[in-house]
């Protein structure tokens, strides 16, 4: 959040506090009354916040290009992760083709951090330097 957007929400916090309505802070501060409701009301931003992070979650991914917007994602189960069946409140979505980015697993992090390293090879280099480690060492 910028400085000036943090400076209309105190503002905007404080004027109706005072009794003024959104259309009077709209006018003082410059924007629709619409936006002042939005200013000076704590629950409304709120829940523009968690309605904000629920559409990521269901419609945006990472990649290594930058982010994709619009994605249809599968159906996110009950805070349980896919591969470890571990219950946690935090799922991320892994996806392993960013031309079929609807195809992927909501994993844990631990588990979305191990899948991501299955996929650079990091397993198939581990493999091979434990193996070179025990013949050198038998």
């Amino acid at each position: 959040m910028s400085k000036q957007q943090s400076i209309r929400i105190l503002a905007a916090e404080t004027l109706r506090k005072g009794g003024l309505t959104y259309g009077e802070i709209a006018e003082i501060l410059n924007v629709s009354e619409s936006r002042a409701r939005y200013l000076g009301n704590p629950d409304t931003r709120r829940k523009a916040a968690v309605h904000h992070k629920n559409y990521q979650r269901r419609h945006q991914i990472s990649t290594r290009s930058g982010f994709i917007f619009g994605v249809k994602k599968r159906p996110r189960p009950d805070d349980t992760c896919e591969l470890c069946g571990r219950n946690v409140t935090k799922l991320d979505y892994h996806h392993w083709d960013d031309t079929a980015p609807y195809l992927g697993l909501w994993l844990c992090v631990s588990c979305h951090i191990f899948a991501d390293r299955i996929d650079k090879g990091m397993v198939d280099k581990y493999l091979a330097l434990k193996e070179s480690i025990n013949g050198n060492y038998s």
